[in-house]
């Protein structure tokens, strides 16, 4: 085997390798709603749209009590999610106040 075609043979093997790959680069979400992607994005959206300093609930969530009143609340629309952030944001607070 020559120098040239061990070259070609490597540049084609790391091509293939880096269009294989890219799909998985491009995009910043992880699909489905399960593990620590769902709890980490739910406790954004929690923070970013549920208890932000001009939101329904600026003064937190402390208490499972509350949280489950939150929950009814979020449930009902209240606080503009879409199905993906409703999700993520339930599965963050069923964890963070052990409710499931």
């Amino acid at each position: 085997m020559t120098l040239r075609s061990k070259f070609l043979m490597l540049t084609g093997l790391i091509a293939g390798t880096l269009v294989a790959a890219s799909p998985a680069f491009a995009s910043g979400t992880v699909s489905g709603a399960g593990g620590a992607d769902a709890y980490a994005r739910g406790k954004a959206v929690f923070a970013r749209k549920v208890t932000c300093a001009d939101c329904p609930l600026a003064s937190g969530v402390e208490t499972p009590e509350a949280a489950k009143s939150a929950l009814a609340r979020i449930d009902a629309g209240e606080f503009g999610l879409d199905d993906g952030e409703r999700k993520a944001v339930k599965e963050f607070m069923n964890r963070r106040f052990k409710l499931a």
